[in-house]
């Protein structure tokens, strides 16, 4: 579980960090109250196309998708991905 805060009025935001493919997880984690998670390609066999095929089946607009690929070669960078702009 991830834990970001937003600012200084609200509460933390909960998420979790996935690497996996599947939708149904990704759709747990959003029905368990979670609201972001994290798609870890960094560390994980997540392609780019997978991370665009998990957001399609992203519904909620209260539900935040973010991506973690590496860039450099010890730095990642955390990009906001949604399918409701």
């Amino acid at each position: 579980m991830v834990m970001l805060k937003h600012d200084e009025t609200r509460a933390p935001l909960v998420g979790g960090w996935l690497g996996t493919r599947s939708p149904a997880v990704v759709d747990a984690c959003r029905e368990a109250g979670l609201e972001f998670v994290v798609l870890d390609t960094q560390h994980s066999a997540l392609t780019l196309g997978d991370c665009a095929e998990l957001l399609a089946g992203v519904e909620a607009d209260d539900f935040k998708t973010f991506l973690q690929q590496q860039r450099h070669h010890h730095r990642a960078d955390i990009t906001v991905m949604s399918s409701h702009q």
